[in-house]
């Protein structure tokens, strides 16, 4: 037994080279995958890192290169109509808006005539309900946004939704945001106007849409004959400005238009959204009280005959400060169905849209008080043949006051007195 031991070992040493040799290659074949694979790594990680990162928190996402534009389309909408709605839904189907938020101007001293502010917002809110694209939006403003409507409360508004926008990082996220005011080619160049200096003089400081610095302006042409006339955009404007080229009106309407249909039983067809006709209807019924079948708009243009004052009740209170002028004029207003105007809030209105230089000088203060009478005398003719009452007028201004606005029926002077009441 013990000569056939080497014979033994060297047989297992073969076998164990043989056993070697066939376990090499697949030991090296792992080895060769293992090194392709980091050979390849880096080139699937940046695949890897880009399927990831939309994943990633808002906090930590890259700003878009393009930033969304959130444009606010102030107005009165008294009524809002499909052209409104229309130009809405233009800037955001043509890319030039993201999101288009109806901003409801306030109630305005300077136009006693329109409607209700809760009115026309609950008729923006149920026509916006009726569409189905959620970038359609209507803006709630706070009472102390709605008593502050000139451009620099407008600028306020702009900031408040920029950075509401900002915070909402589910809709926003990684995304810069640029507000922009939605404003007709009309009401553009009328603040144009409004805002210039009178008598060609110079402001040392911009006032009126020429202090809105730092807010675009996404400017609609008008429709009908007079589309061809370009925007006139004022130099100071120009960075500010875009002019939408290819935009023109569905149809040509106006909210005075629909006032006047209503007043003359005119068809609201195509005007007003059918979900919206019965109560436009119903809460512009005044207007169709006016003599001969005309609208109030169009009495406003001196189409009535010689001794048109004759059938107002123009009702004048007077009295000190605290005498109860403006609550006996909201007594007659809610229990005899006449129409008040308070001759203060129209005259701080108008002082409001006045520079500081001109408030002090004697040309400014007559530009002011004929605003004044102007607004009054243009919501007169809007409400007859409603009775009006007024107060915060002074016997000073009783001729002008005639003049202007139309001869008063009645004047009543409340003699009253300020009484404290002092205790121990």
């Amino acid at each position: 037994q013990q000569p056939q031991q080497p014979q033994q070992q060297e047989q297992q040493q073969q076998q164990q080279q043989e056993d070697q040799q066939h376990r090499q290659p697949q030991q090296q074949q792992p080895e060769a995958q293992q090194q392709e694979q980091e050979q390849q790594q880096p080139q699937q990680q940046p695949q890897q890192q880009q399927k990831q990162q939309p994943q990633l928190p808002a906090a930590s996402s890259k700003p878009s290169t393009v930033p969304i534009v959130v444009a606010l389309y102030f107005g009165t909408f008294d009524p809002i109509h499909e052209n409104h709605v229309g130009l809405a839904k233009f800037a955001l189907q043509q890319g030039h808006a993201g999101i288009v938020y109806f901003v409801v101007n306030g109630d305005n001293p300077m136009k006693p005539g329109a409607t209700a502010h809760s009115d026309r917002l609950r008729l923006v809110q149920k026509r916006v309900a009726e569409e189905a694209d959620s970038r359609l939006r209507c803006l709630q403003l706070s009472p102390n946004e709605l008593r502050k409507m000139d451009w620099i409360g407008r600028g306020g508004i702009c900031a408040r939704v920029k950075q509401d926008s900002q915070s909402q990082s589910s809709e926003f996220a990684g995304s810069e945001i640029e507000v922009a005011q939605i404003m007709g080619q009309d009401s553009f160049e009328q603040a144009v106007v409004r805002s210039m200096p009178v008598g060609g003089r110079h402001r040392r400081s911009p006032a009126g849409i020429f202090s809105a610095k730092g807010w675009r302006f996404l400017v609609f042409p008008r429709g009908g004959a007079e589309a061809s006339q370009p925007v006139q955009v004022p130099k100071e404007l120009k960075n500010q400005v875009t002019v939408i080229e290819d935009y023109s009106d569905p149809i040509l309407l106006s909210s005075t238009a629909v006032r006047s249909a209503l007043a003359g039983h005119g068809a609201l067809e195509g005007a007003i959204h059918p979900r919206l006709r019965d109560e436009v209807a119903k809460l512009y019924a005044h207007t169709q009280s006016a003599p001969s079948g005309l609208g109030p708009r169009q009495k406003a243009t001196g189409e009535l005959p010689d001794g048109r004052d004759s059938h107002r009740f123009l009702l004048l209170l007077m009295g000190p400060p605290g005498s109860g002028k403006t609550s006996l004029g909201q007594e007659l207003q809610t229990s005899l169905g006449f129409r008040h105007i308070s001759g203060g809030d129209v005259f701080r209105a108008a002082n409001s849209r006045t520079s500081q230089s001109e408030k002090w000088s004697k040309e400014g203060q007559e530009q002011t008080a004929a605003k004044v009478f102007a607004a009054i005398a243009h919501a007169v003719e809007l409400l007859d043949p409603e009775p009006v009452s007024f107060d915060g007028f002074l016997p000073k201004d009783m001729r002008e006051f005639e003049e202007k606005v139309g001869k008063v029926s009645l004047l009543v002077e409340l003699d009253c007195r300020m009484v404290s009441s002092w205790r121990d």
